[in-house]
C-alpha cells in the first residue's frame, strides 16, 4: 500500500501541474469508487478548478473553486494516480501493473480530463480506492480520524509515549494505528523498528522512555529521506525530468527477510506480527 512518503511524492507532482486547471470531463466506469452520490460527483467537477491539493496522512484533498467543496481520494492497497500531459507521465502509487501497458487501461476506473487536454487517471485493480466528494464539514470529519502529522509540531513526544504505555500488543501494531500517528505503513514501520534498534514484536508499553524516544525520532527521519528518494513503490512512473522514486536501493529490512544485515551480517527473519509480514533482525533490535 502506498504510505505517507508515495502519497506526499504524488501530491507534490500533481500539485506543480494541475493547479489552476478546469476539469472538462469526469468519466466513472465503477461507480463504487466514487463514494456518496455518483450523479453528483461527475456533475460537481464537471467544470470545477482545482485550487489546491493537500494530505493528511495517506489521504489526499482536492480543493474546487467557488465552493463546490473537496475530493479526498485514498488509493488503498492497488490505486494509482497517474497524470498524463503529452508524452510524460506524472504520479505514482502501487507498481503494480506497470503504466506500460497504455492510459487508459482495464484499470483506468475515475477519469479527471483537463480542458488544455491532459488528463488523471485513477488506476485500482482491486477497486478498493476511492474518491469522495465532500464539503467542509466532511472533511473535517474525515482528518479528525488520523493522529499526529508526524512531519508537524503536533507530533510529541509524551503523547506519543503516553500511548505506547497505554497498549500491550506488538509495538509494530501500534504504529500502524493510523490514530496514534497517521501515514505509517509495513514498509517504513520496518525501517523506523530498524532504525530506532527495537524489536517489532515488543509489547508497546515494555519500550523503556529511551527506547520510545529512539522509535520517536526515527519516524520522520526515515520519512523524510523516503520523501527525498521519491519513495519506495514509486519504480515504475517516471515524471517529464526522468526522475523515478528509489527509496527501495535504502530498505535496511523492508522485503529483505532470508538476507544478511547491513549491520551485523546476521540473517534477517521474517515473521508475521499483526497478520503483517515483518522483518527484522535479531541480534540488532533488541
Amino acid at each position: 500500500m502506498p504510505e505517507l512518503p508515495e502519497v506526499e511524492t504524488i501530491r507534490r507532482g500533481l500539485a506543480a501541474r494541475i493547479l489552476g486547471k478546469r476539469i472538462a470531463l469526469v468519466e466513472v466506469t465503477k461507480p463504487k469508487m466514487v463514494r456518496g452520490n455518483g450523479r453528483d460527483f461527475v456533475e460537481v467537477l464537471t467544470g470545477a478548478l482545482v485550487v489546491d491539493i493537500t494530505r493528511r496522512a495517506k489521504l489526499l484533498s482536492f480543493e474546487l473553486d467557488e465552493s463546490r467543496g473537496y475530493v479526498l481520494t485514498h488509493l488503498k492497497m492497488t490505486g494509482q494516480l497517474i497524470y498524463e500531459e503529452g508524452r510524460n507521465l506524472v504520479g505514482g502509487g502501487h507498481p503494480f501493473p506497470t503504466v506500460a501497458q497504455g492510459l487508459p487501461s482495464k484499470y483506468s476506473h475515475i477519469i479527471w480530463k483537463f480542458e488544455d487536454g491532459s488528463v488523471l487517471y485513477f488506476n485500482d485493480m482491486r477497486q478498493f480506492g476511492f474518491m469522495a466528494l465532500v464539503d467542509e464539514a466532511g472533511r473535517e470529519a474525515a482528518l479528525a480520524r488520523y493522529g499526529p502529522e508526524p512531519l508537524t509540531d503536533d507530533f510529541l513526544f509524551d503523547d506519543f509515549y503516553s500511548k505506547l504505555k497505554r497498549r500491550s500488543v506488538a509495538l509494530k501494531v501500534v504504529l500502524l494505528d493510523q490514530s496514534v500517528v497517521a501515514g505509517l505503513g509495513n514498509i517504513y514501520v520496518d525501517e523506523v523498528c530498524f532504525a530506532a534498534k527495537v524489536a517489532p514484536g515488543r509489547s508497546a508499553k515494555s519500550l523503556t522512555r529511551r527506547e520510545a524516544r529512539a522509535v520517536f525520532e526515527a519516524i520522520p527521519i526515515i520519512l523524510e529521506l523516503a520523501i527525498a528518494f521519491g519513495g519506495t513503490t514509486f519504480r515504475n512512473f517516471r515524471d517529464d525530468s526522468g526522475a523515478k522514486g528509489n527509496f527501495s536501493s535504502q530498505l535496511k529490512v523492508y522485503g529483505r527477510g532470508g538476507q544478511g544485515c547491513v549491520q551485523c551480517g546476521e540473517t534477517l527473519r521474517k515473521v508475521k506480527i499483526g497478520q503483517r509480514g515483518t522483518v527484522y533482525c535479531m541480534v540488532c533490535q533488541k
